[in-house]
């Protein structure tokens, strides 16, 4: 696959789901996948992407992908299946897989949230910014937010946000996971 497409930085899996698809990211022209397939072909489902300032090697404290909400179910439309506090506990691991190594995380928190680009709004890389963004996620008590306290996290850690549509233009929704291993 990374023969096929140079902008491939690794494969996300998400057991439970439907996710199963590559992932991608264009730090020269970042929303070159919103409307193109993996082979660069317009497509209105797009290619799952992380956003340009992210680094997916190293990885960065806060890596933001996005996948569109398919009504056919595709792309990250499961995502939303996290509303349910149940899946949330049965479907909690994520995996990307990368050309030499394989990124678990666990997923902590799976909630609503504004449009505005996280990485736009928050320095993740400043550990007052990270721990008091990730204290608001975690004492999130509103019918839409499904936290799970069990999963510890701290400014220290390296997470991941996916991000997807929610049903309409002036809100996303948001699945948050932490790295637990790197098996190289």
């Amino acid at each position: 696959m990374y023969a096929l497409n140079p902008d491939m930085v690794g494969w996300i899996q998400i057991k439970g789901t439907e996710i199963n698809y590559p992932v991608v990211q264009t730090p020269d022209n970042p929303n070159f996948y919103l409307r193109r397939n993996f082979y660069k072909e317009k497509a209105t489902c797009g290619t799952i992407y992380v956003r340009e300032a992210c680094d997916v090697n190293l990885p960065s404290d806060n890596v933001t992908i996005y996948g569109h909400n398919m009504r056919n179910g595709s792309m990250f439309k499961t995502l939303h299946k996290y509303k349910d506090k149940q899946f949330l506990l049965d479907n909690s691991e994520i995996f990307i897989y990368q050309k030499d190594r394989v990124l678990k995380y666990k997923i902590f928190a799976a909630y609503v949230s504004d449009n505005k680009h996280l990485l736009f709004k928050y320095d993740f890389e400043d550990e007052n910014i990270f721990r008091n963004y990730l204290n608001n996620v975690l004492t999130k008590r509103d019918m839409s937010s499904n936290i799970n306290t069990n999963v510890d996290v701290t400014a220290s850690d390296k997470i991941i946000t996916l991000c997807t549509c929610n049903n309409n233009d002036a809100q996303r929704y948001l699945v948050q996971a932490v790295l637990l291993s790197i098996q190289e």
